[in-house]
C-alpha cells in the first residue's frame, strides 16, 4: 500500500470536494430563496395589517369628528334653552301682573252693565224660543200647503187632459161642419145654375151662421198647460183660459 502513487487519488478527492461544495452552494441558494420568500410574505402580511389598521383609524377619526360636532350642537341647544328659561323666568311675573290688571279692568267694566246684560240675555232667549216655535208651525203649514199643491196640480193636469180631448173633438167637428157647409153651398150653386133657381149659402143660414160658428177653430191648437216654478198655471199668449173654456159650448151647439 505504501508503494502506491498518491497522485492517483488527488483528482478524485478534488472532484468529490467540488461536488460537495456545489451541493453546499445549492443548499445555501435554496435556503436563501426560501428565506427571501418568507420575508416577502411577512412583509406583505405586515402591509395588509397596516392598511387595515389605517382604514380603521380613519373610520374612528371620522366618527370622533362627527361625535364632536354633535356634542357642540347639543351644547349650543342647551345654551339656547337655558337662555329661554332665563327669559321666561323674567317674563312670567310681568305677564301675570298684566293679566291680573286686565281682569281687574274687565270686572270694573262689567259691574255697571251686569243687570242690563242679564235682561237683554233673557229677552234674547225668549225671542229665540218664540222664533223656534213659529218656525216649527210654519214648517208644518208649508208641508200641508205642499201636499195640497200636489193634489191641485194633479187635478189641473187631469182636467187639462180632458180639455185637450174636448178641443180635439171640437176641431174635428168644426172641420166636418165646414166641409159639409161648403159642399152643400157648392151643390146648391150648381143646382141653381142648372135649374135657374136661387142658390143657398149654407154657411150663412138664418139663425145659424156657420161661418161665425166655425171661425178659425180648425186652425187653432188647444191650449197647453205649463206649471211654473211657483206652482202657477202658465198659458201661451195665443190661447187663454176663458176662450178654452168656451169651446165645449160651441161643440155642443154644433152637435145639436
Amino acid at each position: 500500500m505504501s508503494g502506491r502513487n498518491p497522485g492517483v487519488f488527488q483528482p478524485a478527492a478534488l472532484a468529490a470536494r467540488s461536488a460537495v461544495d456545489v451541493e453546499d452552494d445549492a443548499e445555501d441558494d435554496a435556503s436563501k430563496q426560501e428565506a427571501s420568500k418568507a420575508s416577502a410574505e411577512q412583509q406583505a402580511s405586515a402591509e395588509a395589517r397596516l392598511s387595515s389598521a389605517l382604514e380603521v383609524n380613519r373610520m374612528l377619526h371620522s366618527l370622533l369628528a362627527e361625535k364632536r360636532r354633535q356634542l357642540e350642537a347639543s351644547h349650543q341647544g342647551v345654551t339656547l334653552l337655558q337662555s329661554r328659561l332665563d327669559g321666561r323666568a323674567i317674563e312670567e311675573p310681568i305677564r301675570k301682573a298684566r293679566l291680573d290688571d286686565l281682569q281687574a279692568r274687565l270686572m270694573q267694566a262689567e259691574q255697571p252693565v251686569s243687570k242690563k246684560a242679564a235682561r237683554e240675555a233673557n229677552l234674547l232667549r225668549r225671542e229665540k224660543s218664540q222664533l223656534e216655535t213659529r218656525i216649527l208651525f210654519l214648517n208644518e203649514e208649508n208641508l200641508d200647503l205642499a201636499e195640497k199643491h200636489r193634489k191641485d196640480r194633479e187635478m189641473v193636469q187631469e182636467k187639462q187632459h180632458k180639455l185637450r180631448i174636448q178641443g180635439k173633438r171640437e176641431r174635428e167637428l168644426t172641420k166636418h161642419l165646414d166641409v159639409i157647409s161648403r159642399e152643400l153651398s157648392e151643390a146648391s150653386e150648381a143646382a141653381a145654375q142648372e135649374g135657374n133657381g136661387l142658390a143657398v149659402d149654407y154657411r150663412l143660414l138664418p139663425g145659424l151662421c156657420i161661418s161665425k160658428l166655425v171661425g178659425r177653430l180648425p186652425q187653432r191648437e188647444p191650449p197647453t198647460l205649463r206649471v211654473g216654478e211657483q206652482g202657477g198655471n202658465v198659458y201661451p199668449p195665443s190661447s187663454h183660459a176663458p176662450s178654452t173654456a168656451s169651446s165645449p159650448t160651441r161643440a155642443d151647439a154644433v152637435s145639436r
